[in-house]
């Protein structure tokens, strides 16, 4: 209800599903999540906004690195950090949540960060405990073999180095 006050939460299993799995992410029972669903089925929503702020919320020196396909949908999963952070009923459960930072990085007073990443991005080097990667490829582009082989790359080039120490959820 705070990121779509105007749209109506259809309660489906797939929701418990999902959420389960995310809080045993949010607990360090699972290290490693890829989680496929169609769109508009919440799981952006759930994977790159909430959990981050239910993270943060519980462990604000947590460093958390989230990766999107695209510059835009980057911009959006901040804007949504940004306004459930900013939410009255998580400003009631987290008043210790105040973010601050250019775009791009949410920096929390007790040291914990929110990174903006883009696939394809250098990444080497910032570490993270928590990785989030939010569709990876456009649908239009999953049959474009270079395409698909250089996001791989990439991934085994930059994610590979990043993940060591940290969970990653591929959403």
């Amino acid at each position: 209800r705070e990121l779509n006050s105007n749209q109506p939460l259809i309660d489906t299993w797939h929701i418990d599903v999902l959420t389960d799995y995310l809080e045993r992410v949010a607990k360090g029972e699972i290290k490693r999540l890829i989680i496929n669903l169609p769109p508009r089925c919440l799981k952006s929503l759930a994977a790159s906004i909430a959990l981050p702020v239910w993270m943060h919320g519980r462990n604000p020196a947590l460093k958390i690195m989230s990766i999107a396909g695209s510059r835009e949908l980057a911009g959006d999963f901040e804007r949504g950090t940004q306004e459930l952070m900013r939410a009255p009923r998580c400003r009631a459960l987290f008043p210790h949540l105040k973010p601050e930072g250019p775009s791009g990085n949410l920096y929390l007073p007790h040291g914990g960060q929110r990174i903006s990443c883009v696939v394809g991005r250098i990444l080497v080097g910032r570490g993270a405990d928590l990785i989030v990667i939010d569709d990876p490829i456009a649908p239009a582009r999953v049959h474009d073999e270079p395409r698909r082989g250089a996001i791989n790359k990439w991934f085994d080039a930059e994610v590979i180095l990043e993940r060591l120490l940290a969970t990653l959820i591929v959403a």
